[in-house]
């Protein structure tokens, strides 16, 4: 039950991540309308769902579950992955981009937890 809930709890971050990891792979200029020329078409990245899994830090699984449940991934006969992009999915990568806080590093002042605290968790 937990996993299903930290999943569905972070699902839109992962689609934020992976879409964000895809249009890298592109020139644009930070508006829709540069982009939707790439939108609903095939995009080949230069990149394996290995790497994938490494730029964005979030596991194989996490990242093919997310794919396969908004429709942006399409499992190839080779056991490679295609990505697919709606105009809806980058317009709404595009709005979530503009609403999303930012922390300024500078600002944060953080200890790691000691031994003694994890111990009696």
């Amino acid at each position: 039950m937990k996993k299903i809930f930290f999943q569905l709890s972070y699902r839109s971050y992962w689609l934020y991540a992976i879409i964000e990891e895809v249009l890298s792979e592109f020139k644009h200029d930070g508006t829709i309308e540069s982009l939707k020329g790439f939108s609903e078409k095939e995009v080949n990245i230069n990149f394996n769902l290995k790497q994938l899994v490494k730029r964005t830090r979030i596991c194989r699984d996490d990242l093919m579950n997310t794919m396969e449940t908004f429709g942006i991934a399409k499992q190839l006969d080779g056991g490679g992955v295609k990505i697919i992009l709606s105009l809806k999915s980058i317009e709404k990568y595009f709005k979530n981009k503009n609403e999303k806080l930012h922390v300024d590093p500078t600002c944060l002042k953080w200890t790691p937890p000691s031994k003694y605290y994890s111990q009696q968790l």
